[in-house]
């Protein structure tokens, strides 16, 4: 968890890394459990198409995946698919910067949304109820 972390958001607020830590946490558990062979006789990919992982993961990036341990999240029970991306790059004056991995259009912003009002994102299937938007 904690060379996702450093993979994915390296400079990010220390509650930003606990988050994604939880978030990658669940996404890679979901995606062992959908597909008995990965992490078992079939290697966890590093990529753009699974998670990025860091040759280095500095201090933070560990405490973040250690006070979060063995968190998860859920919807009515189930993993969700916990899908996340880089997304844009924020300005100060806190509209959108540039997005050079072109992930921002997967991003949902749920702030405040609960059950049937979450938006999904269109990486995954909008009918799965295991889609609960994605985390940029």
């Amino acid at each position: 968890m904690p060379r996702v972390v450093a993979g994915e958001h390296l400079h990010a607020h220390p509650e930003a890394k606990a988050a994604l830590a939880i978030a990658v946490r669940t996404f890679v558990l979901r995606a062992m459990r959908d597909r008995l062979t990965l992490g078992r006789t079939t290697a966890i990919p590093s990529g753009q198409q699974f998670q990025v992982f860091s040759r280095y993961a500095g201090g933070d990036c560990v405490e973040a995946a250690t006070r979060t341990r063995g968190i998860v999240l859920r919807y009515q029970g189930p993993m969700i698919l916990a899908n996340h991306v880089a997304g844009a790059y924020w300005n100060p004056d806190g509209s959108h910067g540039p997005d050079p991995t072109e992930t921002e259009r997967w991003v949902t912003y749920n702030a405040g949304r609960r059950g049937r009002d979450v938006i999904p994102t269109s990486l995954s299937l909008h009918s799965h109820p295991g889609n609960r938007g994605c985390v940029g």
